[in-house]
């Protein structure tokens, strides 16, 4: 496995595959690497003969009162396991200085800025700007590489929306291919952001799981009935032990396939929450018409 940090030296690689006629998919992370994105990987394996993984904490896309100096950074834990898991090469720039050069100066550097009626609402209303860094260091990635497949995870489902607009607008020769929520055996969704929970927080983040369950349920019982999105949230929290550690950010429907925001419920549906646990923002989100089974659950 390669580990390289140069940005000059993934062009590289990703020229020498081409001209190998070998195939390649890129994971990109923000490090601090778990099952969900070891999960990324064996997709990415599936998809192409070599795979490129970044591990890069984007400063671009937190927000000043974020947590972007203490997100876990575990560069050798990270390299062993994308070592083990069969990874062709890891970029890990050193510094942000490698992928922005110019500074990160907004007024300094170029930006990127994805349609605001997709990128303003839900998570990007709560952290301006975020999803503004979220497609900038994905196009800087996607140039660099230049991948046949690029591989993101459900739970970030609005992210992966962006993602396929950027793909669109910018006619990008990749395929992004797109893998199920993993969960512990509990049902929450795995994310670097859990560590931060304490034993009190940890259970009580099982609300947000709960909470989708809940609303699916509601709505695969009646599928011939379109719930107001308030009506079936409220409905459903009524099933779920309440703490006052969870503040609720949004909780919210949209169309499972053009993300269009929907003001009633249906088969068709995508559900998304967001919520303060303690001081760890957590989002989860799934498919109304999914079955429960169709998520990955860690055994």
């Amino acid at each position: 496995m390669l580990h390289l940090t140069d940005p000059h030296a993934l062009q590289t690689f990703a020229r020498q595959q081409a001209q190998q006629g070998a195939t390649l998919a890129l994971v990109p992370t923000m490090g601090n690497l778990h099952a969900g994105h070891l999960a990324l990987v064996k997709l990415a394996q599936q998809q192409a003969q070599r795979v490129v993984l970044s591990l890069f904490v984007n400063p671009t896309q937190f927000g000043p009162a974020e947590d972007f100096e203490c997100y876990p950074r575990t560069l050798a834990a990270d390299l062993a396991l994308c070592q083990a898991a069969g990874v062709s090469a890891v970029f890990a720039p050193a510094a942000a200085e490698a992928l922005y050069p110019l500074g990160l100066d907004s007024s300094q550097r170029f930006s990127v800025q994805p349609p605001a009626a997709l990128a303003n609402r839900l998570c990007g209303a709560q952290r301006a700007g975020h999803f503004d860094g979220v497609a900038l260091v994905v196009l800087k990635l996607l140039l660099l590489c230049q991948p046949h497949t690029v591989v993101f995870g459900e739970k970030d489902a609005q992210q992966v929306a962006v993602v396929q607009a950027l793909l669109r607008e910018f006619a990008l020769p990749t395929q992004l291919q797109v893998h199920p929520v993993v969960r512990e055996a509990d049902g929450l969704a795995l994310s670097s952001r859990n560590q931060y929970l304490n034993g009190e927080e940890r259970q009580a983040a099982l609300a947000l799981v709960h909470t989708l369950r809940s609303a699916q349920a509601l709505v695969q019982t009646q599928p011939q009935a379109l719930w107001p999105v308030e009506a079936l949230f409220t409905t459903a929290l009524q099933q779920v032990a309440p703490s006052p550690l969870v503040q609720w950010q949004y909780q919210a429907a949209v169309h499972a396939t053009t993300f269009a925001p929907q003001q009633h419920v249906g088969l068709e549906s995508r559900l998304l929450v967001a919520a303060m646990v303690g001081r760890t923002r957590l989002i989860d989100t799934l498919c109304v018409g999914a079955p429960l089974l169709g998520e990955l659950a860690l055994p």
